[in-house]
């Protein structure tokens, strides 16, 4: 894959926790979770995992659902401070997505919603965080057989 600093996967974990050796080759983590109690609660399970198995030390959040920014700056800065404190890890808020109807129409219709419907507020909000992406830093950490991606929760 020369030749591109960021390459996005959906890098899902497998039932045992594992990701994809594909995934292995970055160098950030974005999750993705939603301003819920069993999101929140799986995202920092989801950060816990990757750390204790692959030594993650670099996470980025983006909120899917979130009502405002004050709500993911509250949500986001809580979860860095845990992870923090008790992991030793750092987290970074990436970005939100604003509850977008048109962007569940976009799946019924099986296209992108940036493609189906340029003028969404999903689509605004998701190339504010793609615009973002290209300044995250190239961690130098060793790179592990499955330890760096995308992981949805």
């Amino acid at each position: 894959m020369s030749g591109f600093r960021s390459v996005l996967l959906d890098a899902k974990t497998d039932a045992d926790g594992a990701l994809s050796a594909m995934a292995g080759a970055a160098h950030n983590v974005l999750v993705v979770m939603r301003p819920e109690l069993a999101s929140i609660t799986a995202a920092y399970a989801c950060i816990k995992r990757l750390h204790h198995l692959y030594a993650c030390r670099h996470f980025h959040l983006l909120v899917n659902m979130a009502p405002n920014e004050a709500a993911v700056q509250a949500i986001t800065g809580n979860l860095a401070r845990t992870a923090r404190q008790y992991l030793g890890v750092e987290i970074a808020c990436a970005g939100w997505l604003p509850p977008d109807p048109l962007l569940k129409r976009s799946v019924e219709l099986g296209r992108c919603v940036v493609e189906a419907y340029p003028a969404a507020p999903a689509t605004t909000a998701l190339r504010r965080t793609a615009s973002g992406v290209g300044a995250w830093p190239l961690h130098a950490e060793p790179v592990s057989p499955a330890a760096r991606a995308v992981v949805a929760v």
